[in-house]
């Protein structure tokens, strides 16, 4: 066999086995975080603030795209009154867990398995943790039981916290 044909079967093989390992590129999932964060194109969801009810946005899933080995959904957010678009883009892991993709790196954004009081690195230099689980919260779409509460925080900093609350 030739230099050249042994590097190419060598190439080839070595390319099968990097695909083969980790989490495999996979198509988004409709069913990510058993319907915490439910990903499809055409969901759109409307937030208020928990306090000052005027400061109104709306998250709507436009599309899909590929952004090195994974395929992700791409959610953006616009507040009342058109100011600004943030574009994020977000996709399903295996166990319940959801990934983001920032500045060019896939991380890890919530781990919809750990117990309360557990918490994991996450983008930038936020760290997530679940505040509360088996919540039961009334909000103008319904009654949802069995909410989860997700907490973001800077430990470095003040005033940076962020409180999700997440129901299916």
């Amino acid at each position: 066999m030739k230099t050249r044909e042994r590097f190419l079967c060598v190439s080839i093989l070595l390319a099968a086995i990097l695909i083969g390992c980790g989490d495999n590129p996979v198509s988004p999932s409709a069913l990510a975080g058993r319907g915490f964060f439910p990903m499809q194109v055409g969901n759109e969801w409307t937030y208020a603030h928990e306090v000052n009810q005027d400061f109104v946005w709306t998250t709507r899933i436009v599309g899909k795209t590929r952004i090195s080995l994974y395929e992700y959904f791409i959610y953006e957010t616009r507040r009342a009154g058109g100011v600004g678009t943030d574009t994020m883009y977000f996709r399903a892991g295996t166990s319940e867990k959801i990934f983001l993709n920032w500045q060019g790196n896939d991380v890890l954004y919530i781990d919809f398995n750990k117990k309360e009081g557990e918490s994991w690195e996450t983008f930038s230099e936020y760290k997530g943790s679940v505040l509360r689980r088996n919540l039961k919260i009334d909000v103008p779409a319904g009654t949802f039981a069995n909410a989860i509460e997700i907490f973001f925080d800077i430990p470095e900093y003040v005033d940076d916290e962020l409180r999700n609350v997440y129901a299916r």
